[in-house]
């Protein structure tokens, strides 16, 4: 993670959650809907007047959370929604893509939760790996409500096979559960503006070691090693170039 946010965790103890609706991959969480569903082609042109009349919403028993699909308004759908993000295991190659990726090119954190953590969200979220495919999460005109929500939910958990080398597990929130685990507070950013956001309570006991990369600078490099030695004594590396090969090599820090 960036270093603001690796800060906001070691320090305070908060992980902020994320609205998925601002995720950069235009796919992220976006479920498709059936073109060859002639059901739902018919009943779109009879709404339209094609047939010199407009069928009532109820005759079909129109859904609008299919519409807002279809008008590529279903992240709307996702407004409710809070996520956590975490990579499983990668190999030494695909540790520095995940630096360059979302350790803010190599200048934020990297912390690693053990099994107490993990089983504390299992127990108390969804939680799960993702699936990586080549097709993406499909609702049908015929999808009664109930079944269309559960597949906006399954898109959370999928993504593109190009995205697999992540390993990425997920856990997913409904702001409307009302956990005790999970809180609203303030944060400031970079920019120095005040955000409101979802966070999760976190305890020091969960984190199993954290490592800083080649490119963060000496200032925030002191305040993460003040950090290390006042709370978390010999959990800190950092992570230097290897000489042989695209690989980065982790020291403890003293």
């Amino acid at each position: 993670m960036d270093f603001y946010n690796g800060i906001i965790l070691l320090h305070d103890k908060k992980m902020r959650l994320s609205n998925p609706i601002f995720f950069n991959d235009p796919f992220d969480c976006r479920v498709s809907v059936d073109d060859n569903d002639n059901l739902w082609k018919l009943d779109m042109r009879a709404r339209n007047g094609a047939f010199g009349y407009r069928v009532p919403s109820k005759a079909l028993e129109y859904n609008a959370l299919i519409e807002g699909c279809v008008q590529n308004k279903d992240r709307e759908q996702l407004k409710d929604y809070r996520m956590l993000c975490f990579s499983g295991e990668v190999n030494q190659y695909q540790d520095v893509l995940m630096w360059g990726h979302y350790g803010d090119s190599h200048k934020g954190i990297k912390i690693t939760f053990n099994e107490v953590f993990y089983n504390f969200i299992k127990e108390n979220y969804k939680f799960k790996p993702i699936c990586y495919s080549n097709n993406r999460i499909t609702i049908k005109y015929t999808d009664n409500t109930s079944e269309i929500k559960d597949k906006i939910i399954e898109s959370m958990f999928c993504k593109s096979k190009i995205w697999h080398e992540e390993n990425e597990h997920r856990m997913v929130y409904d702001i409307n559960e009302n956990s005790k685990h999970i809180k609203n507070g303030n944060f400031y950013a970079k920019d120095s503006k005040v955000y409101s956001s979802e966070y999760l309570d976190v305890q020091s006991e969960w984190i199993k070691d954290f490592s800083i990369s080649c490119n963060i600078d000496k200032n925030s490099e002191d305040i993460i090693r003040k950090i290390a030695e006042k709370e978390y004594a010999g959990k800190l590396s950092k992570a230097r170039l290897c000489v042989v090969n695209y690989a980065l090599h982790y020291e403890k820090v003293k």
